[in-house]
């Protein structure tokens, strides 16, 4: 719970200082690790509960939720082969991780999540992604938002 609060007392002043002013004046706002992180990392894989995770964010002002939402999928094996241990998630042992992949898998479930095949070479999901944007800036543009 204590991870939680410091999360979400984090992106409290993160949406205050830099998103909502940005999209306020109708910028485009990119954020690594937002709502969905949170859910899987300390509601799911942290066993605090989905619902009460989301819950507690909704009462704190700190549940946006994005217009879009790209999950980066790869297999365990080649994700942990990415990285450079840095924090105490990316240390933890390959069942962690699994359990990580299965909980991002499945709760993006909704229209705004894309699932993006990361073991792909990275030009290929480049260019995936950009075209993800523009068909949904497309689409954001002839309904008039």
């Amino acid at each position: 719970m204590t991870e939680l609060l410091l999360v979400l007392a984090s992106r409290k002043e993160n949406i205050s200082r830099c998103i909502e002013p940005a999209i306020g004046t109708g910028t485009i706002v990119v954020i690594d690790r937002f709502i969905d992180s949170t859910i899987v990392y300390q509601g799911i894989v942290g066993e605090l509960g989905k619902e009460r995770v989301q819950s507690i964010m909704e009462q704190t002002g700190t549940w946006i939720e994005p217009d879009l939402t790209f999950v980066m999928d790869s297999t365990t094996e080649v994700s942990l082969g990415r990285i450079t241990p840095l924090d105490k998630f990316e240390q933890r042992g390959i069942e962690y991780h699994n359990r990580l992949r299965k909980a991002f898998l499945d709760i993006a479930t909704q229209p705004r999540h894309r699932v993006i095949n990361t073991d792909k070479i990275i030009h290929a999901v480049q260019e995936e992604i950009i075209s993800l944007v523009e068909r949904h800036l497309n689409q954001c543009s002839s309904h008039g938002r």
